[in-house]
């Protein structure tokens, strides 16, 4: 399956406000651009629960500047909506240090200018994945290599990622960061099985010094809680430093308050010390310091028993909004033949064709937005589609290649 050509530049915010327009002037528009979750009636699912929290959260702390490694409890009951159960176990097995970032894409950033401090870095990124992750990498590190992100049966393609490696060494290369996209992969929606991340694991342990690991689970929690647990379990046994990047935005609709975190997580205390500080540094010079009154309010929500089980609540809710659209639409599409990637979970579906551009031209015309992320790919944000404008998208999709 030919993915065809990454984007020089992202069309998508592009694309959003271009519906937005047209929206406005009350045409009928399906939007279907931009990685955020709509509920059926167009408006976020934030509860009255968050907007509450942020009515009591106006004191003199609420507005001052934070710390640049972010609020403490923040920071720790991050990790521990993340890894749940399993945080003090992967507290006791691995060093871990953790940096509040503005959003999943600061974490990211924050990732590449600290890994671009190794001798010889290239960064491996998987060749259909978010069009914004060359244009963040090449700020700081200009060897970038792509691997492909199935093979003929369809998984992750280990092997080529093993090639792209080996190359990369041979070429004089000594520090690679291999990036992943797991769970609910932005654009495709898809997760590693448990099976694909014991293979990933054996093959990245077997490069000690050489490989490291980026992890972008910005969309966790629209995953299941199985698929959760395996990657807990992939973590507690890389002997590698990683990587992980975390975002509020998804899970909670925070989009546009940006709060986020990197952690830092290796088996080598002094390894993490380092990273952590050059992190701190790097930090304070992109940004200084993050929203101090949304990490307040997030602690508010976290740290509280009855706020937790609204947020689990919320989530769950969101997810199963997300599973029937996908569900729909996916059916529609087999119908229908038409071909789309493999799809798990999460914001999106993606959907191989001629000329990625050209569809979405024609599309607009019928007044349907979706995002070209390659040349030869595009990308339905079922996430923000209502319900019932999802029966007929994948016909009308057909219909335009």
């Amino acid at each position: 399956m030919d993915i065809g050509n990454n984007l020089k530049v992202d069309p998508i915010i592009e694309l959003n406000q271009e519906a937005m327009k047209r929206q406005a002037l009350g045409e009928k528009v399906v939007n279907g651009t931009i990685g955020m979750m709509h509920l059926d009636d167009g408006s976020l699912p934030i509860p009255s629960s968050i907007r509450d929290a942020f009515r009591h959260h106006t004191e003199d702390n609420d507005f001052e500047y934070s710390s640049v490694a972010g609020v403490p409890l923040y920071r720790r009951l991050l990790l521990k909506w993340f890894f749940k159960d399993a945080l003090d176990e992967a507290i006791d097995s691995h060093k871990m240090e953790t940096v509040a970032t503005p959003g999943g894409t600061g974490a990211l950033t924050l990732s590449f200018k600290d890994f671009s401090r190794n001798e010889k870095p290239l960064v491996l990124l998987p060749k259909l994945g978010w069009p914004n992750y060359p244009n963040e990498v090449s700020s700081f590190i200009h060897a970038i290599d792509f691997y492909n992100n199935y093979n003929e049966e369809g998984t992750l393609d280990i092997e080529d990622i093993k090639e792209k490696i080996d190359s990369a060494l041979s070429n004089g290369y000594e520090n690679i960061l291999l990036l992943l996209n797991d769970p609910c992969e932005n654009p495709t929606g898809y997760s590693l099985s448990s099976s694909e991340r014991e293979a990933l694991l054996s093959l990245v342990n077997s490069y000690p010094g050489n490989v490291h690991v980026l992890l972008d689970i910005a969309y966790i929690d629209y995953s299941d809680e199985k698929t959760k647990e395996s990657l807990v379990r992939f973590l507690l046994r890389l002997k590698t430093l990683t990587y992980i990047c975390m975002s509020f935005s998804k899970t909670f609709s925070f989009y546009g308050l940006r709060v986020g975190a990197l952690s830092l997580y290796s088996p080598n205390d002094r390894e993490v010390e380092f990273h952590f500080e050059s992190s701190l540094h790097a930090a304070r010079g992109l940004w200084s310091t993050i929203n101090h009154q949304a990490m307040n309010v997030i602690v508010d929500l976290l740290s509280d028993e009855d706020h937790l089980r609204d947020l689990h609540q919320e989530v769950d809710n969101n997810r199963s909004i997300i599973e029937k659209r996908a569900s729909l639409f996916l059916e529609e599409a087999k119908n229908c033949n038409l071909e789309v990637y493999p799809y798990k979970f999460g914001f999106y579906i993606s959907i191989p064709c001629k000329d990625a551009f050209a569809t979405c031209n024609k599309l607009k015309e019928k007044g349907i937005f979706l995002s070209p992320v390659t040349t030869k790919v595009l990308r339905a944000a079922i996430c923000c589609i209502p319900t019932p404008d999802i029966p007929g998208l994948a016909k009308a999709i057909k219909e335009a290649q």
